[in-house]
């Protein structure tokens, strides 16, 4: 259900934050915990692009605007 995907990630990532400190129970959950992790660092790459991206956008919109005065 791609309608609910980010609100139910966010609900469940923030349940795993608020638990960290319980530690993991298995190696599975080891490995998950680290998945988690790399998924995160990727996460942190993708918004930094799409925060450069929207920064370029509006700085060529202002530019946009100066040229039409």
């Amino acid at each position: 259900m791609s309608y609910c995907r980010f609100n139910n990630t966010a609900l469940d990532l923030a349940d795993c934050i608020e638990n960290w400190d319980e530690g993991v129970s298995s190696k599975e959950e080891a490995r998950k915990r680290k998945h988690l992790v790399e998924l995160a660092e990727e996460l942190i790459e993708l918004a930094t692009r799409d925060a450069e991206m929207v920064a370029n956008l509006e700085l060529n919109e202002e530019g946009d605007e100066d040229e039409s005065e």
